[in-house]
């Protein structure tokens, strides 16, 4: 398994982490290091989602652990929907809707139809793996129960000379017995549209953190509400420096092994059903 090269990795003071981003390779267990890995990445572990779990086992047994890079645990945003969401304002939950959608234009690039991430036997599968994920794992995050199983479609819309999907749409049903659905395509022209909404008895919260100001509004109790709070830091830098400090004993973990392995799963499970043409449990 190949280590990061100097410009991927960084030592930090007591235990250390490596970043494998988009482009990166994943880190070796042996190298005592802890792993911060993007989804994409977790999938060329092994070619199979039993690849990550073995990679989870070895570091578990070297007393290190294994985060999978879902990084928007930690925008405040996020955190806010969490807690509106799990405290109970908007009541029993009932359903939940999400999309994530970026620019088309990416694909229509020669270059790009010659990278691993646009190739399915290296990079696992397209815009699912790579953005639809983290939508998934919030879905997850925020209402607190796994998803159970998924029935999916995928295809090439736009018709660009790549083996991987630039559109899926997921059915999902959650342990809870909530049910929701997942768009996930490459669309645009140029940027990001994004949605995480949620609906209960009580009334309904909805994350649009691309295209709206404020990005957070929610309904109950009869009355429309804003949230006009922190919505930076966001992103990578701040998911890093969270894990850092949870090695470090200073504060928790944003999720752990078994999360970031379920998220793969839900994927891959997704993959399934696309192909096998029938619901698939997770």
């Amino acid at each position: 398994m190949a280590k990061p090269s100097s410009g991927e990795r960084g030592r930090l003071d007591g235990d250390a982490a490596v970043l494998a981003h988009h482009y990166g390779e994943a880190g070796d267990s042996r190298a005592g290091y802890y792993a911060i890995l993007a989804g994409d990445i977790a999938y060329r572990l092994d070619a199979h989602v039993e690849g990550a779990e073995h990679y989870r086992r070895a570091l578990a047994q070297a007393k290190r652990s294994l985060v999978l890079a879902l990084a928007n645990r930690v925008d405040p945003a996020i955190v806010e929907t969490r807690r509106i969401v799990q405290s109970g304002e908007i009541g029993k939950l009932y359903g939940v809707d999400l999309q994530i959608v970026a620019d088309q234009t990416r694909l229509t690039n020669p270059a790009y139809h010659k990278t691993w991430v646009a190739q399915k036997a290296r990079a696992g599968g397209g815009h699912l793996i790579w953005l639809g994920i983290h939508w998934l794992d919030l879905a997850m995050y925020v209402s607190g129960s796994r998803i159970r199983d998924v029935a999916a479609l995928t295809a090439n819309v736009g018709g660009q000379p790549i083996d991987t999907e630039d559109s899926a749409v997921v059915a999902l049903r959650f342990d809870n017995g909530i049910l929701g659905t997942l768009t996930s395509g490459y669309y645009l022209d140029r940027g990001y549209h994004s949605l995480l909404k949620f609906w209960g008895s009580g009334g309904w919260v909805a994350l649009q953190k691309h295209t709206h100001k404020p990005p957070l509004e929610w309904y109950s109790g009869g009355k429309l509400h804003q949230y006009h709070g922190a919505t930076e830091p966001s992103g990578y830098t701040p998911f890093v420096r969270s894990i850092v400090r949870a090695s470090a004993g200073l504060d928790s973990w944003p999720l752990n092994a078994q999360d970031g392995l379920y998220a793969l799963k839900t994927v891959f499970a997704a993959y399934r059903s696309a192909e096998s043409g029938r619901r698939e449990a997770v």
